[in-house]
């Protein structure tokens, strides 16, 4: 079984749709809504379900978009048979894969895959839910290189990889994103979410977490659940992502 062969059965395993909250005779239910065909399908959930289930949504979020990705990629293939035909390929998709590819702050295409999976394999309950995402925030488009939803926190976690040194303003603008998903996007049963922000130029700021949440809840609840300094800053040194002399 390939890859997609494989995104394809998980995701049939997965629940479609989106979280719905209606009030009843006074009383909040949450529903799993989804459309078939012409019809909204609806399906009464417990509260205590909605973070299993919110996990699961964007997991299932997650894998359709690597499935696009990977389809993508092979419609590219199959057109690059000729100078001729390549170029169509990159007219084709130069709105999908180019601008998305371009859009992350520093990592080359291979790396970006090798961050997502470095995550994910961490056994920490990270999946995916979006690359390159841009948030609407007071009149101007912030980007997030990677969100994923963590379903041992029950939170989402946004991940910015910047070129070169430590900037106080990126941090602040990744803070500006998780204040932004506590607010707009955040879930009943949800816990807020984090973010970190990687640097790429060697020093003592690599790693930092942004956050909306007192300092001894994120030491207690959320720092056992996330990849440590130490984690984060050797997987970036093993995919050459670092830059100046060791200190």
């Amino acid at each position: 079984m390939n890859e997609m062969e494989s995104i394809v059965s998980r995701i049939a395993l997965l629940p479609k749709g989106s979280i719905t909250k209606k009030v009843i005779q006074g009383k909040d239910r949450y529903y799993l809504q989804w459309r078939e065909g012409d019809k909204v399908r609806n399906r009464y959930v417990k509260e205590a379900e909605l973070p299993e289930l919110s996990a699961q949504i964007a997991e299932r979020k997650g894998l359709q978009q690597r499935l696009v990705e990977l389809q993508v990629a092979s419609v590219q293939r199959s057109l690059m048979v000729s100078e001729g035909a390549q170029s169509s390929a990159e007219f084709l998709m130069g709105s999908f894969a180019a601008e998305r590819r371009a859009s992350y702050s520093v990592a080359p295409y291979e790396s970006q895959d090798r961050m997502v999976n470095f995550f994910l394999s961490l056994g920490l309950g990270f999946c995916l839910e979006a690359r390159a995402r841009q948030l609407p925030v007071n009149g101007t488009d912030l980007s997030v290189d990677w969100v994923f939803y963590n379903r041992m926190l029950h939170c989402h976690v946004l991940v910015n990889l910047k070129d070169g040194k430590f900037r106080k303003t990126d941090l602040d603008q990744l803070g500006t994103c998780v204040r932004h998903y506590r607010d707009k996007v955040m879930q009943p049963g949800d816990n807020p979410p984090v973010g970190i922000l990687l640097t790429t130029s060697r020093g003592p700021k690599m790693v930092e977490f942004a956050t909306s949440v007192a300092k001894s809840d994120f030491a207690s609840v959320y720092k056992p659940k996330l990849p440590t300094r130490h984690q984060l800053l050797d997987f970036m040194e093993k995919s050459d992502l670092l830059k100046g002399e060791r200190v």
